[in-house]
């Protein structure tokens, strides 16, 4: 008896979960500008309550940001800083999930260089340390093997 009460209770507590989720609202019109350095984006969602979207950038197929933003009177609005020149993809859902609308956009104006991977800030400063752990590994390794010997 416990298990169908249980059973029960758990679907009791499902129902209002799976009726927020069908009356979520949804991403309707999203559209993207340049401006210098940054992408804009802007929208509208649909009659649904909605209350933050998620945008995300993409340069292909890799995310490079991400960035939530509020819903107001049905409209949203935001931006991409510090964006390269190149060609990106930005796609915004309802924050609880949703499908996303996505629109494409190539910044020609930006003044941000793309950075190289980095190594390290300290590469040289590593390499001394390790050079010098070696070598004390080495003097006491054949240290050992001088004392064994005698």
């Amino acid at each position: 008896m416990k298990k169908v009460l249980v059973i029960i209770a758990l679907f009791l507590l499902a129902i209002p979960l799976t009726v927020n989720a069908a009356l979520a609202g949804e991403v309707e019109t999203i559209t993207v500008k340049e401006n210098g350095s940054k992408v804009e984006f802007s929208g509208t969602t649909d009659d649904n309550p909605i209350f933050a979207v998620m945008c995300k950038l993409f340069e292909g197929d890799k995310e490079v940001d991400k960035i939530s933003v509020e819903v107001a009177d049905k409209k949203y609005e935001g931006e991409f800083t510090k964006v390269p020149n190149g060609t990106y993809k930005v796609s915004c859902a309802n924050y609880g999930g949703g499908t996303f609308k996505s629109e494409t956009i190539e910044v020609t104006k930006s003044d941000v260089k793309k950075e190289s991977p980095k190594t390290g800030d300290n590469v040289v400063l590593y390499v001394v340390i390790s050079l010098f752990a070696l070598s004390l590994i080495l003097i006491a390794v054949f240290c050992l093997k001088d004392n064994k010997e005698k």
